[in-house]
């Protein structure tokens, strides 16, 4: 095609003008929207909230721990009461109570369990107890061989095939660096009557020199008569802790992680109590409360201040609910902390920043191009496709090239059609409209090279009953319309898109249906074709009334290379089957396998 220029007044100048406004408009928007900062704030509340969310859960599975499964400890508080009233001496209450001990340590699935009593002279010989403690909680050998005593009477530790820790002692002796576990449950059980709300978390202490950080929780231990006897307790220890605190859980390449952090009763400030990494170590003063600003209050977001790195941190502080409303140490708050660098926490904000601005500049050059290009190239398939109708032969079926307009593609398929339609009206039966036998068989050819072999189709060959009687009694003309009542009926046996229907002979009929989920509703389209056939009358000449009466026979269409005649016959096999035996209603061919008959 040959062109002299752009002329103001062509297609191609006006759709080019027109396509070039178009993209310059849009990619203004896109920089008016980038400037408001609606997309990039919205951003940044989902990288808050996920990160909260993140923290939040974690938060929740810590809790659940330290609350449901470490100090579950009702039922052996019970029994240890009952066996304390019981026994006759300290010695022997110790006896009893090493199976109750083992198995709380077992089922709370902690570090360590004890029992501390205050009795005899605890200031020159300590006090009386037993301390079990298991280093690796989730291995569990059952021989006890995992266990070791840490303090407890030495001839109770061999009985029970328990060892003695390198740091055993008979007796617990404490200090002021490790009493708290005692002491607070201890005192605080004067005031309530249930030893549940005198329970007490600490924090991280050395029970013995050189010995691992832990965190316990201890109860008051009464005896029947409600005489406070000492304490009972599980202990975490704090490198057992950090397992259920992956820094993975928050970014998965350099994570700052979580960290655990505490409020004292009175304080405002949060000071860090738990840290995981050298990493945290190396960015955290942990040695002193976090300085922290707030940046999303609903969702607990803060930067931290006083940290040692050059980029900005953040830190989601969630509250762990250790205590309830009225217990003495309430106050005595537990805060799970996560913390991110604002390059990870943002890094999704900066990505659409960046591609943001790489969009605006790609669709303004992209656009002007592609506006050109689609301009000179538009009047290209309309010529190709004329020329197509041109040439064309009239008496063959004509199939045009798309060439991706949808208006151009549009016209192309409703000349088709009508090619199409026009030679449809040779391949029809001139009394029914539906395809003649060699239409059909071309159609249904044409389908047996695509078909779906996961959905079910079955071809089914159609005899009228009583045509002859008809014609004979009440001539030809009723003859033709009880031909033309059937047809209705048969084409209301599926919906048009999965049937194809034919006339073969003047009173038989073949149908295909197809491409249908499974055979039981295909076969409930054949079984409610019958149904209502059959609650339908004609009313004859001689105002006798009947119904139409059809018998069929079904060929299920498996995965199988039968031609197209072979496939007719085994259909029209079961049809003569039903004829002789099962008038008026259809018999599938796989039934006719241990039935013996002759056509």
């Amino acid at each position: 095609m040959t062109y002299r220029g752009i002329d103001k007044k062509s297609i191609l100048f006006k759709l080019t003008s027109f396509v070039i406004i178009i993209i310059v408009t849009q990619a203004v928007l896109f920089a008016v929207l980038i400037v408001s900062g609606g997309i990039l704030s919205q951003a940044k509340e989902n990288a808050y909230q996920s990160f909260h969310d993140k923290v939040y859960n974690r938060k929740d599975y810590i809790q659940r721990e330290m609350k449901n499964r470490w100090i579950n400890i009702d039922p052996y508080i019970t029994q240890t009461s009952t066996l304390l009233s019981e026994a006759p001496n300290t010695k022997d209450f110790f006896n009893s109570q090493i199976p109750n001990m083992i198995n709380m340590l077992r089922t709370t699935q902690s570090t360590g369990v004890f029992i501390i009593l205050n009795e005899g002279d605890v200031k020159q010989t300590g006090y009386p107890s037993i301390y079990i403690r298991d280093y690796d909680p989730l291995l569990n050998d059952y021989t006890n061989k995992d266990l070791y005593f840490l303090s407890g009477d030495s001839e109770l530790a061999q009985k029970t095939e328990i060892a003695l820790d390198k740091k055993w002692s008979h007796n617990l002796k404490l200090n002021e660096d490790n009493k708290a576990f005692f002491e607070k449950p201890y005192s605080g059980s004067s005031f309530f009557f249930n030893p549940q709300l005198a329970g007490y978390w600490t924090t991280p202490f050395k029970l013995k020199d050189g010995d691992m950080p832990i965190i316990t929780y201890s109860l008051p231990l009464f005896d029947k008569n409600n005489n406070i006897r000492g304490v009972m307790g599980v202990e975490v220890a704090v490198n057992y802790l950090i397992d259920f605190l992956p820094a993975s859980d928050l970014n998965m390449k350099d994570s700052l992680g979580y960290i655990i952090g505490f409020k004292n009763q009175g304080d405002e400030i949060i000071k860090p109590i738990v840290s995981v990494g050298l990493l945290q170590k190396k960015i955290l003063n942990l040695d002193e409360p976090l300085s922290l600003k707030e940046s999303d209050s609903e969702r607990n977001i803060f930067k931290i201040n006083n940290n040692n790195s050059e980029e900005k941190i953040y830190a989601d502080v969630e509250k762990i609910s250790l205590y309830s409303y009225n217990s003495p140490f309430e106050k005595e708050e537990w805060y799970l902390i996560g913390m991110m660098t604002e390059n990870n926490l943002l890094s999704y904000v900066k990505k659409i920043q960046n591609i943001l601005w790489l969009s605006l500049v790609s669709s303004i050059l992209i656009g002007v191009t592609g506006g050109i290009i689609i301009s000179y190239r538009f009047s290209k398939p309309i010529v190709k496709l004329a020329k197509q109708v041109k040439e064309s032969d009239k008496n063959k079926s004509i199939n045009f090239t798309e060439t991706g307009l949808l208006e151009v593609d549009e016209l192309s398929k409703a000349i088709e059609a009508a090619n199409a339609e026009m030679k449809k009206d040779i391949n029809l039966d001139p009394l029914t409209g539906l395809f003649n036998r060699k239409a059909f068989q071309w159609n249904m050819e044409q389908w047996m090279r695509n078909k779906d072999k996961n959905k079910k189709s079955a071809l089914i060959m159609f005899d009228l009953d009583n045509l002859k009687i008809i014609n004979d009694n009440y001539g030809h003309k009723w003859g033709d319309k009880y031909i033309l009542n059937a047809v209705d009926f048969l084409k209301d046996i599926s919906e048009k898109d999965h049937m194809l229907l034919a006339r073969r002979s003047g009173d038989e009929f073949v149908l295909l249906l197809y491409d249908f989920d499974n055979k039981e509703e295909l076969k409930g389209s054949i079984i409610n074709f019958y149904k209502s056939m059959n609650d339908k009358k004609i009313i004859f000449p001689d105002e006798t009334t009947d119904s139409i009466s059809i018998s069929s026979g079904i060929f299920w269409i498996e995965d199988t290379d039968l031609s197209y005649d072979d496939m007719l016959h085994l259909a029209d096999e079961a049809m003569y089957y039903s004829k002789r035996f099962n008038k008026g209603s259809f018999t599938e061919h796989d039934d006719l396998t241990n039935k013996e008959f002759s056509i």
